[in-house]
């Protein structure tokens, strides 16, 4: 079923670029059109998930007093609609405003659900996915904010804000040895999901150069025949003018030996 879901995204994503083209698509660019109709795909999953997480979150966060999360996680659906239905937004735009979306639920989340909220993986599924549909500096930049929140959250706003329910039983130490190997693990995925579309890649820039020398050797093979079947009609029509050429005068040559032939025997 996910793999009919996800084949159904690619359909559609297609059909979204053809349907709301945006100036700052380049066909020609393979590996940035991939990335391009891959942000669709995942915006287009986005919308439904996020309209099925919303309403229980929203529900939940109001009846546990976090307004907030509740007016974060509304903002968001909005958001995703708008970029969804919305063609005039350039798609390059599309992705800042996604990204920023993503970055701000972490944020909110994390915030008022500490490390036992879904903020973590959120962090660690934005690095990702800017990886995916933007590139390596991008997935990289998301860790090192993301890191760079962390930390601001455990030293400089646990000073601030100390009221937040992430610093309930708050312990440096293991905050601090938690967010480095959840940051560290999350580079790794980031560089190797980076290595994996770069080889992707390299595999359809080969295929495409041999697509083009195959073409090239088929061209260069059917010119070759071409004129090996025009060589073989001037070869014909040359053997039949010159058999012609000579029969002609052979019957004469032929015709006054026949008839020498019969003078001599007369005489």
């Amino acid at each position: 079923m996910m793999r009919d879901l996800i084949s159904f995204s690619e359909h559609r994503a297609l059909q979204y670029l053809e349907k709301f083209p945006s100036p700052d698509i380049d066909k020609e660019d393979t590996l940035q059109f991939l990335r391009n109709e891959l942000f669709i795909a995942i915006l287009l999953l986005a919308l439904p998930f996020f309209a099925l997480a919303c309403a229980p979150s929203v529900i939940i966060s109001l009846k546990t007093n976090h307004v907030i999360i509740a007016i974060t996680d509304t903002i968001s659906m909005v958001i995703v609609t708008i970029l969804v239905f919305i063609r005039n937004i350039r798609l390059s735009s599309k992705k800042t405003i996604f990204s920023f979306v993503l970055f701000l639920l972490c944020a909110i989340i994390f915030s008022y659900l500490g490390i036992s909220g879904p903020g973590f993986p959120i962090m660690f599924f934005t690095s990702i996915l800017l990886t995916l549909y933007h590139s390596k500096k991008a997935g990289i930049l998301a860790v090192i904010i993301n890191s760079t929140f962390y930390f601001l959250m455990i030293t400089v706003v646990r000073h601030l804000q100390p009221s937040l329910k992430i610093y309930e039983n708050f312990n440096f130490l293991h905050f601090f040895g938690t967010g480095l190997d959840v940051f560290i693990f999350n580079l790794i995925a980031v560089l190797s999901v980076s290595y994996l579309i770069d080889q992707l890649y390299n595999s359809i820039v080969k295929e495409k150069d041999l697509q083009k020398l195959l073409k090239k050797e088929s061209d260069e093979l059917y010119e070759a025949k071409l004129k090996a079947e025009q060589s073989d009609s001037l070869k014909t029509a040359f053997l039949s003018n010159l058999s012609h050429e000579i029969r002609t005068p052979m019957n004469g040559i032929l015709g006054f030996a026949s008839i020498q032939g019969k003078y001599r025997l007369k005489y």
